[in-house]
């Protein structure tokens, strides 16, 4: 009895790996795996399949190896491998975090129908033979295989909007971001009292959350223990040594603050406040899919709790370089430039100003040359800045849209 259910817990972990892996690869042709973000089933033949009909052909081809290898025994109760699948499965979503994201009427209504689909199979088909393999004499198969193939093709072509799916979503988000503000408001709002930073901050948690569960995070602080993890706590913050949640999420704030600190005053031709965004994102996950969907997450968050707030991620003001018909700039100052570096899109400039001492400036890649005299808006300086394209550490230095020759 303990071996079969060795036997069969193994079988079930190795189906849920095989219908994760089968599920990945096909996510191009439509099949939609557990995400945070509202997306529509566009292809629900192939969906229902894949959950459904892979538990099944898996059963079918374990027992035939089975039978080969002289464990027929195992075959009459084959079956309690689909029954191990559907409730680890269960399980596993509560423990991650994700019941609010499950339909579970549809994945109760599934599970039953794989459970099910096994016995039948089992009883009727797999137990007390000898042998699985094919057997060509019975050609009627053949036709039930193309009217099976002419059906998926047909269902497969149904599109079923976002609906239910969405609103499980969007309530996922919404519970995340109020538990988070629960616990951690005090330290976000101690960092920092603008209310589009606090949606980009929360989104982070709420996407590394999805991805590194509780459960996942306290083995990766076991796993960091022995050398083998190098992100930790909800904010999966790069450290030589465990973290708390606590430590983890204070740490990823102030980076997020610092990320904004400079990209804040960074001028963009358009759409300031999306690309401010993207820039302080980019400095925490460079990859762009991560970017887009926290940036999303941000917008729904900030549409439930921060709905008409007038903060702004984007500070810079939109002063045209070499314009004369430009203003004199409010709280401004002047200087003679004595360096200049084009790096990164950026233009690095070493400035005299006439009363203080030496200044550095950053600006979107500039003309300005060495010997001339500039007038530029006086923004709050960054700290030991460190550039990475130049390799570079600035003791001070101020992040400006533009600069006007004077």
């Amino acid at each position: 009895m303990i071996l079969a259910l060795l036997l069969y817990t193994a079988l079930a972990l190795s189906l849920f790996l095989i219908v994760n892996w089968i599920g990945r690869g096909s996510e191009a042709i439509g099949y939609n795996s557990m995400e945070l973000l509202p997306t529509s089933d566009e292809a629900p033949a192939l969906n229902v399949s894949i959950r459904v009909a892979t538990p099944v052909v898996f059963t079918i081809i374990a027992a035939t190896l089975l039978y080969e290898i002289g464990w027929g025994i195992f075959v009459a109760k084959i079956y309690i491998v689909a029954i191990i699948y559907v409730v680890f499965r269960w399980i596993l979503n509560v423990a991650y975090g994700r019941r609010l994201l499950v339909n579970w009427p549809k994945e109760i209504v599934l599970g039953v129908v794989i459970i099910a689909l096994n016995w039948i199979v089992t009883q009727h088909i797999l137990k007390n033979r000898t042998s699985l393999l094919p057997d060509h004499s019975n050609f009627i198969s053949e036709l039930w295989v193309l009217i099976c193939l002419y059906l998926y093709n047909i269902i497969n072509r149904i599109r079923i909007g976002e609906g239910q799916s969405t609103q499980r979503k969007y309530k996922h988000i919404y519970y995340k971001a109020n538990r988070f503000l629960k616990i951690y408001g005090e330290l976000i709002s101690a960092h920092t009292s603008n209310h589009k930073l606090k949606t980009v901050i929360l989104a982070v948690m709420i996407y590394e959350d999805f991805n590194r569960p509780r459960i996942a995070r306290a083995l990766e602080n076991v796993a960091g223990k022995l050398g083998m993890a190098k992100t930790f706590g909800l904010m999966q913050v790069t450290s030589s040594q465990p973290l708390s949640a606590w430590e983890s999420v204070e740490l990823g704030i102030k980076k997020i603050i610092t990320a904004w600190d400079r990209e804040k005053f960074v001028f963009h031709s358009y759409s300031a406040e999306h690309n401010t965004a993207v820039g302080i994102i980019r400095d925490y996950n460079a990859d762009d899919d991560y970017i887009s969907e926290v940036i999303e997450i941000a917008d729904i968050i900030e549409n439930r709790l921060f709905r008409g707030t007038t903060d702004k991620l984007s500070y810079a003001e939109q002063v045209p370089t070499n314009d004369p018909e430009t203003p004199s700039i409010q709280n401004h100052a002047t200087g003679l430039i004595i360096e200049t570096i084009n790096s990164g899109g950026y233009t690095y400039v070493s400035v005299a100003p006439e009363k203080e001492e030496l200044d550095w400036l950053a600006m979107p890649e500039s003309s300005v040359c060495v010997g001339d005299r500039i007038e530029y808006p006086v923004t709050s300086p960054l700290t030991n800045f460190n550039s990475k394209t130049l390799n570079r550490t600035f003791s001070k230095i101020m992040f400006i849209p533009s600069a006007k020759r004077i």
